[in-house]
């Protein structure tokens, strides 16, 4: 499609643009196949950040001139820019206080903001987090006074509604798709103003398309185990624990070195690391000199793989789908919020775990045996919450969505 008045683009203010391309490359890829070009709408600047050089080279390299990027200074700037176009918006803006400005300031008639939740990642919600440290218990606390005034302005029409909704987990589609609220709505459409979500869809996981587009591709290769970074000093770890990461960092490598060498050794296979995207390679590769360090290639390398091992990661979900062999590394080194969340993998997915801090005499049959005996615990959650919605792809079925759209504003 070729039509001027419309924008495809994704709305972010992150200044870290590869962790863009690693959530939404399959659906800018669409996109772009679709409608020929893609536009991504930074607002760092108009938030005062400083943008990194050469951020964007990672979406030039995959997509060549097919994507733009517009960096708006100012309200004006942002404004002319739309003028007389209806933008079709991938909400990747962040909700907390410091971008109310930038939600108020999107809150047009013009544009159309698409939410896609696709991830199937556990949610913090599946388990009570308050029995923690004093500081998460303030960053609760802050998360949700933010959360309630955020829903307070939409419900005030300050900020925008979500026009589109994509979610891949059944649970929380059907929350949404069967509430009180929406009910209510269908009878007296006069109470449309309560809806933060206009119009709600079920998908797949992008983990489902990614194991799709994998399978293919037809490659068989023999992988090795593929240890999964979450970053020692994750930006979520750090808002909710009083942690000293540079006297931690030296004693966590030493204990993931340990255990590397012991899975190498009972699995005669290669142990490689797949960076977060936050993670500093030369930190890494100054530790860990004997082992292939990748950053920006985690899901091929997992689809890749023998066998994963992590901590905790959304990424695990590409090796949950392709029914990869998984280990949990276990630790308390980064508080009470980490070691909680690595408990949700291990109590809702059932996955074998080694603890870190402690020698282990956890064989490879024992490993794979605690593995094959629990799959029906993990075949429920793909059903659940990353094959939910037959087999057609998230991206096709988005872009089928977005086209129904268009004819219809038409």
């Amino acid at each position: 499609m070729t039509n001027k008045n419309y924008i495809f683009c994704l709305l972010t203010s992150t200044i870290e643009e590869n962790k863009i391309f690693d959530i939404y490359d399959n659906y800018i890829s669409e996109i772009i196949k679709k409608y020929g070009k893609f536009t991504i709408i930074n607002f760092c600047r108009y938030e005062h950040k400083k943008k990194k050089r050469n951020n964007s080279k990672i979406f030039k390299d995959a997509f060549s001139n097919k994507v733009d990027f517009f960096y708006p200074k100012n309200k004006s700037e942002f404004l002319n820019y739309i003028k007389n176009k209806k933008v079709l918006a991938i909400d990747s803006l962040g909700k907390t206080f410091k971008e109310f400005g930038i939600r108020y300031l999107i809150k047009r008639q013009n544009i159309f903001l698409i939410l896609i939740t696709n991830i199937g990642y556990l949610s913090n919600e599946e388990k009570t987090f308050t029995n923690t440290s004093k500081k998460n218990k303030n960053f609760l606390f802050i998360k949700f006074l933010n959360k309630f005034i955020y829903r307070l302005f939409i419900l005030l029409n300050l900020f925008p509604k979500t026009y589109l909704y994509f979610e891949s987990r059944k649970k929380i589609f059907e929350n949404f798709q069967n509430g009180k609220i929406r009910k209510i709505t269908k009878k007296f459409p006069i109470f449309d103003f309560l809806l933060n979500f206009i119009n709600v869809y079920k998908i797949n996981s992008t983990a489902y398309d990614n194991y799709i587009n994998y399978q293919k591709e037809n490659r068989n290769k023999k992988g090795n185990i593929v240890f999964i970074d979450g970053n020692y000093k994750h930006q979520d770890i750090a808002q909710r624990e009083n942690i000293d990461f540079n006297n931690l960092k030296n004693k966590y490598f030493k204990l993931l070195k340990i255990q590397f060498n012991y899975l190498e050794k009972i699995f005669k296979k290669k142990v490689e690391i797949c960076l977060h995207p936050s993670s500093d390679k030369n930190t890494y590769k100054k530790y860990f000199k004997n082992f292939i360090i990748y950053k920006g290639k985690t899901k091929e390398k997992v689809l890749e793989s023998y066998m994963v091992v992590f901590h905790e990661s959304s990424s695990v979900m590409d090796a949950i789908i392709s029914k990869k062999k998984i280990l949990i590394f276990e630790t308390d080194l980064f508080g009470k919020y980490f070691s909680k969340r690595i408990n949700l993998y291990k109590e809702i997915l059932k996955l074998p775990s080694i603890n870190i801090e402690n020698s282990t005499n956890l064989t490879r049959s024992k490993i794979l045996k605690k593995f094959k005996s629990t799959s029906k615990y993990r075949n429920f959650y793909v059903k659940n919450n990353l094959n939910s919605d037959g087999s057609e792809l998230a991206t096709k079925k988005i872009i089928r969505i977005i086209e129904k759209l268009i004819k219809n504003e038409k």
